[in-house]
């Protein structure tokens, strides 16, 4: 057949297109896994049988090896042996490239040893099945962070493919970059400009398979660096792998126009573009531009609960189980590897882009929640093992007539604190007093008694870092305690201490007076909320929007606790919000619903923040919630902690281009901002600083923030509320980025919780250590009750301090474990600050040797240990992975016995008012959503005609009329267009009618099982009734 000819690229040189074969694999997204990992054993089938067939074959599993690992559990173990020795022998071909990670994660929303955790998996898996491809996958994920050069650098990989987020002028505008990391570490970036899928399903299009290579070459040539082009020949969940080495050998046989096509794998590839040595643009910092890419910033903030369940399972397996599992393993105990392991996998489960972001269908929603609760049950039921483990060997024995109560504190720093514990007393133990190991009486305030169980506020005073402290609740009278204590005003709805002045306003807000600097705060904390016309990805304001704010409210204040350590206040608000958008989405309900909110304000007597504990029941759809924080400081940037860094970000938001740049025109742009989106990711803290004074607001469960230029606000979103996994008619993005599906439980109605504090310091952010406050807020200290016993352990104990230099304050602990190969204990770091640290790292117990290792934990320097102490030295915004060889104590016998117990936090009951909650979906909604399937099957079945027709004429006339055949691809693309359209609407209304009855059925089968209970009761009263009157009446007889 005639081909038309595709004009060559401009320049002389030979270009050579690398195609390089793949499969997007999203494991959950659309369909839960349950059913796409039934799509896996028929595609590595079809993938296996080309590997066998083409010997020269070449394929990348998408950079993770949880597709592998979801493989092997659908066969039999014969079957598993089979294909492993098969995939052995193409991995070790170098025709298969696995790993380097185990899944691919959202890079932001999740913590530092998240990443790290992921990739030694990933790696550890790839070695067992041949070998590693050395080159970061970063196909989707949704931005870049920062540290991602160092964190690859760690493991030996050099060089990443990205697409998402990338930055550059278009005059400067290039497909190749170093990337390089605040500590210097730099990688090669290869920026996919025109997408991951530009070459796809090249044997599906055979007509024209060979004009796509050359159009695709001369659209990237221009902004290639080296005479080296990148074509990417994959998509999402293809069934097989496409079959191009036919059509790289006809291209090359059929065209001498300057290019030459290869099949390449990723390593080939940056090999092939350091072997040019070109000159490159350097690229540093975060890449989250929506200029001319998707970058999806909306998924900060969809399905908030499912991101604080991350957060709080992050937090105690890295802070609590694992470093205190290896605590207790040091001490005798022995490490439950494979209990912790367990919770990391499923815990990572939930990090793939997708899951973690909340950009997905209900039903994984729901799936992600239970793997969240069994991630935290696993690891608080390690955590608290160690802690029993641990009390069972101090020496309690200086009192014997007490209850010995040990404290722990996860911080790598001394640290003191007010900790709310409930205990179970000896009865008859009216009053009594608190010691600490030396004797001293220790101050303590009571929240109540009821029988054995009480409550109290214990004033625990220095914790050794990383270690416990044992206190002793003895029988008398309450001792005189010298100590600092907050005052009330119970009128004024004040409370204060040695630093702060905080002032509850009539509507709810705060107004807090920092005393060193003089500086007052005023109305911060209050309520905003607007509609939310968007998706699961972005938010996007409707035409007529209305805010509402607390501002004009009146709030319900009251005094709940009144010192003399800790005094709290209870304030209620009600805001009236419309209930949903109206009916065409361009504006809010005129119909309007009661909002409660309910939120407690604690100050401690030895606390620099004012805590709050904020409760709401979301009862409204289609709506945002801020929580706004006028500052009034004068700076142009924030600062916020990210992986492994502490971030700086422009206040100004980001300017939107009208124009796509001519360059970028014939790419593959799948949507962009037209409205300027300045949220960003928050981790444990956001701040401003005029580097005179400062405020930072610190969360444990927040995950979004704006700085709003009216007073520099900071705006932290509370509760996100959409309906739609993906639209088309967002007012601020333009483009096609995911299926229409409805997605009624991203509403999140019901019951939230968020738990934050306000911190006002002096200085900047290198002088207020919000990291150290953070950890404060968010690692409260926990303790155990045990008995009197004898022990090996002394009552006081530090497993891990920093002793002089800048380290103390510089360094931001990731992670205490056991090492992989269990020879040792790995304690990681990292400098927050951006000039060089150094200090001594002490470690209590019996070090025998120290080494410095990368990330993968493989050891690269001997460090000199002296008295137990090792100098480490830290470059600016360095990662810091310490290898560290113990002499480990005897074996403890016996387990815990049932007197060591958990003395439980006090938990806050919000009582929260009554309202009428909205159903999560109604009938009308679904036969909405199959109506719409119905007009796009018939829209769909109209297409279809149309192109059997043109099809008809064109094969009647059998000539070759470009008008018709253009025509019919034309028709051609809207069938398939159609098609997808059809299926999703049918993907929509199917899960949602299930959604609906199961509901329903669930309602009748409570309502029904309640009353078959009372039915079972009074079947039974009345065969007793029954048998005593008729004995009766026998007896009468």
């Amino acid at each position: 057949m005639q081909r038309n000819k595709v004009p060559a690229p401009e320049s002389t040189r030979v270009i050579t297109a690398h195609i390089i074969s793949h499969n997007h694999w999203d494991r959950e997204w659309i369909f839960t896994a349950k059913y796409v990992n039934r799509w896996i054993p028929p595609f590595m089938n079809n993938l296996i049988k080309m590997l066998e067939d083409q010997p020269t074959y070449k394929f990348v599993l998408d950079g993770q090896t949880l597709i592998l690992e979801d493989y092997f559990a659908q066969l039999t173990p014969v079957e598993a042996r089979t294909v492993r020795r098969k995939i052995k022998k193409f991995v070790a071909e170098g025709r298969l490239m696995v790993g380097p990670a185990y899944l691919q994660p959202d890079w932001g929303l999740v913590s530092s040893e998240s990443l790290v955790r992921n990739l030694l998996i990933g790696f550890r898996m790839g070695k067992k099945l041949g070998g590693v491809m050395k080159a970061g996958w970063m196909l989707d994920n949704f931005g870049q962070i920062a540290q991602a050069p160092q964190i690859y650098k760690g493991f030996g990989i050099e060089g990443a493919f990205v697409w998402r987020g990338v930055e550059m002028k278009p005059e400067e505008l290039k497909s190749e970059f170093w990337w390089e990391a605040p500590d210097g570490s730099r990688i090669l970036g290869i920026y996919l400009l025109d997408s991951y899928r530009n070459a796809m399903v090249l044997s599906l299009t055979k007509e024209i398979a060979l004009e796509r290579i050359i159009a695709h070459t001369r659209v990237l040539a221009p902004l290639a660096s080296t005479p080296n082009v990148l074509l990417m020949n994959g998509y999402e969940q293809v069934p097989w792998p496409d079959d191009v080495l036919p059509i790289i050998e006809q291209f090359n046989r059929e065209h001498r126009n300057g290019v030459r096509c290869v099949q390449s794998t990723p390593e080939e590839y940056l090999e092939s573009i350091r072997r040019h040595n070109p000159e490159l643009p350097v690229l540093r910092g975060y890449f989250y531009s929506g200029k001319y890419m998707p970058i999806l910033k909306g998924v900060f903030s969809s399905r908030s609960k499912l991101k604080q369940a991350n957060n709080r399972g992050q937090r105690e397996l890295e802070r609590w189980a694992e470093p205190f599992a290896t605590l207790a393993w040091v001490f005798g105990s022995e490490y439950p590897r494979e209990k912790l392991e367990k919770p990391w996998k499923i815990l990572l489960l939930n990090h793939t882009h997708d899951d973690v972001c909340g950009c997905n269908i209900d039903a994984i929603a729901r799936d992600m929640k239970d793997r969240f609760t069994e991630v935290y049950g696993r690891a608080y039921d390690i955590a608290e093992n160690s802690f029993k483990a641990i009390a069972r060997m101090v020496n309690t024995t200086r009192f014997p007539n007490a209850v010995p109560i040990i404290v722990f504190n996860p911080s790598p720093r001394l640290r003191e604190q007010i900790i709310g514990l409930s205990v179970e007393l000896p009865a008859g133990l009216e009053t009594f007093s608190i010691k600490d190991g030396e004797g001293k009486a220790v101050g303590y305030q009571l929240a109540g008694r009821e029988e054995e169980r009480t409550d109290m506020y214990l004033f625990a005073g220095e914790i050794p870092s990383l270690g416990y402290r044992t206190f002793y609740i003895t029988p008398g009278e309450p001792e005189a305690v010298d100590a600092p204590e907050v005052r009330i005003s119970e009128q004024d709805f004040t409370m204060e201490n040695r630093f702060m002045q905080v002032r509850i306003n009539p509507n709810g807000t705060l107004e807090v007076r920092h005393k060193q600097t003089g500086r007052t705060y005023r109305n911060l904390g209050y309520f905003e909320d607007g509609g939310d016309c968007g998706d699961t990805y972005d938010y996007s304001h409707p035409q007529q929007d209305l805010r509402v704010t607390s501002l004009d409210a009146k709030a319900e204040i009251s005094l709940v606790e009144s010192g003399p350590y800790l005094a709290r206040f209870r304030v209620e608000l009600h805001l009236r919000l419309p209930k949903s958008l109206a009916a065409d989405r361009r504006s809010r309900s005129a119909e309007l619903a009661d909002y409660p909110i309910v939120y407690y304000v604690t100050l401690t007597a030895v606390s620099r923040r004012v805590e709050v504990r904020t409760f709401l029941r979301n009862n409204v759809k289609d709506h945002r919630l801020r929580l706004l924080f006028p500052t009034g400081i004068q700076t142009d940037h924030s600062y916020t902690e990210a992986p492994f860094d502490i971030a700086r970000f422009p206040v100004e938001d980001e300017p939107v281009s009208e124009e796509i740049p001519g360059k970028l025109r014939e790419l593959m742009l799948a949507g962009r901002y037209t409205a300027p989106i300045n949220t960003r990711i928050l981790q444990n803290f956001v701040g401003l600083s005029d580097g005179t004074a400062g405020l930072a607001v610190i969360s444990s469960r927040l995950n979004e923030y704006e700085i709003l230029q009216e007073q520099n606000t900071i705006a932290l979103t509370l509760v996100r509320s959409v309906g739609w996994l993906a639209r088309q008619d967002l007012l601020t993005r333009v483009g096609d980025v995911g299926p229409h599906i409805f997605t009624p439980e991203a509403q999140e109605l019901g019951d939230h919780s968020f738990s934050y504090s306000i911190y006002p310091n002096a200085g900047d952010w290198l002088e207020a250590k919000p990291h150290t406050e953070s950890e404060a807020q968010n690692l409260k200290f926990r303790a155990v009750v045990t008995d009197v016993h004898r022990g090996h352990l002394p009552e006081a104990f530090s497993f891990l301090s920093w002793e002089d230099g800048t380290a103390p304050a510089a360094m931001r602990l990731s992670a205490v474990k056991r090492a992989e190969d269990a020879s040792g204990i790995i304690i990681r770091f990292y400098n927050t600050h951006e000039q060089p640290a150094q200090g001594r790292l002490r470690v209590n117990g019996k070090a025998l040797k120290v080494s410095k290792t990368n990330l993968a934990e493989e050891s690269a320097e001997e460090l000199p240990l002296q008295d137990g102490c090792v100098a480490v030295q830290a470059r600016g915004k360095e990662i810091i992975t310490l290898k560290i060889s113990m002499e480990l104590q005897e074996p403890m016998n016996g387990r815990p016995s049932g007197a060591t117990r958990m003395a439980f936090p006090l938990v806050i009951d919000p009582h929260l008012p009554p309202v009428e909650m909205p159903p999560v979906i109604t009938l009308q909604e679904v036969e909405a959503e199959i109506d719409r399937s119905r007009a796009l099957e018939n829209m769909l079945q109209e297409s279809r005609n149309l192109a059997y027709r043109l099809e008809d004429e064109i094969e009647r006339k059998a000539s070759r009329d470009l008008e018709k055949l253009a025509e019919l691809q034309r028709v051609r693309t809207l069938v398939a267009t159609l098609t997808r359209q059809h299926y999703e609407s049918r993907v929509s209304s199917l899960l949602n009618e299930q959604l609906y009855w199961i509901s329903q059925l669930e309602s009748q089968l409570e309502e029904i099982g309640e009353e078959l209970c009372w039915a079972r009761t009074k079947k039974r009263v009345f065969e007793y009734l029954s048998n005593y009157y008729e004995k009766q009446l026998q007896n009468h007889r």
